[in-house]
């Protein structure tokens, strides 16, 4: 499994953050969003062939700490989101 490489800014979040999937091989990548009781607040699907970058916007969720899980195949990544509103 080639080591994928995944960024998102900006974090803190306050309208959106961008998850940036760098050199993730092309096929279907979901992509969802948890809060920290484990509720999915967000889900996506993403083929970075087409888009290299997904905007996740922000805006109407409550100041906190979330969990990005992007899933394929072969590859599962989290990362940490901290969305903090001006």
């Amino acid at each position: 499994t080639p080591y994928v490489m995944m960024s998102v800014y900006p974090n803190p979040a306050n309208n959106n953050t961008t998850l940036s999937m760098g050199n993730a091989p092309a096929g279907n990548y979901v992509v969802q969003m948890y809060n920290r009781f484990n509720s999915l607040v967000m889900e996506t699907t993403v083929n970075p062939e087409h888009a290299q970058e997904l905007t996740i916007s922000t805006q109407d969720l409550p100041n906190g700490v979330y969990f990005l899980s992007v899933t394929s195949n072969d590859t599962k990544i989290s990362k940490k989101v901290i969305v903090q509103h001006k």
